[in-house]
């Protein structure tokens, strides 16, 4: 099935409607336009899914043009919502990473997540339109007591081609504040009254 929309609304929002479409599936695999997986990708993150129990699982990320090269190997947080690569980008690729792990979020280019717990989550925040919406996501899936899993064997290239339709200035005044989004819906009452303040000097800093 393809579903048309007359605008952009967003990644998330227009993946909220696509999942919408789907009925009976035990998984969703959802993905940029922009990626190209391997043949095995998929059949490696089901049974990693499987195997680790987990609600959400991605794969490995590495360049289009250079697909020796890692992009992405799963991101930390801090308690502000900003993400941090696990693995330094452009390292040569030598399975060096490969070690199944729980990872605190995973970049939304490639992702298998539980299609139950998915639309028990809401889906994607529509608000976030792009950049955040992967770390508030895999946020939600873990306060929700599921398990956020990279599987290093999936690879998956990714061209990363937001960088073509959105400026730098642009993405930078986004991510602020999708970040703060994040927080406060990921954080209950009294530890927005700790976090908020710091994400607010942090920010000003910026």
């Amino acid at each position: 099935l393809v579903r048309r929309v007359e605008e952009d609304p967003g990644y998330g929002a227009v993946t909220n409607q696509a999942v919408g479409m789907v009925e009976g599936a035990p998984f969703v695999l959802l993905c940029h336009d922009d990626v190209e997986l391997a043949p095995n990708t998929v059949r490696v993150l089901v049974e990693e899914l499987y195997r680790s129990n987990a609600g959400m699982v991605g794969p490995k990320l590495v360049r289009w043009d250079k697909p020796r090269e890692i992009l992405q190997m799963g991101l930390a947080v801090d308690k502000t919502g900003f993400p941090t690569p696990i693995v330094e980008r452009g390292e040569f690729d030598q399975e060096q990473h490969d070690s199944v792990r729980d990872v605190f979020a995973l970049p939304s280019a490639c992702l298998l997540v539980r299609a139950d717990l998915f639309t028990a989550v809401g889906g994607f925040d529509e608000a976030i339109d792009f950049l955040g919406d992967d770390v508030e996501l895999a946020w939600r899936i873990q306060l929700a007591g599921a398990r956020v899993v990279l599987s290093p064997d999936a690879r998956v290239c990714h061209l990363e081609a937001l960088g073509e339709r959105r400026g730098v200035d642009d993405r930078r005044r986004l991510q602020a504040r999708h970040r703060l989004r994040a927080t406060l819906v990921c954080y209950g009452p009294w530890h927005l009254l700790r976090v908020v303040p710091q994400a607010a000097l942090l920010s000003l800093v910026e």
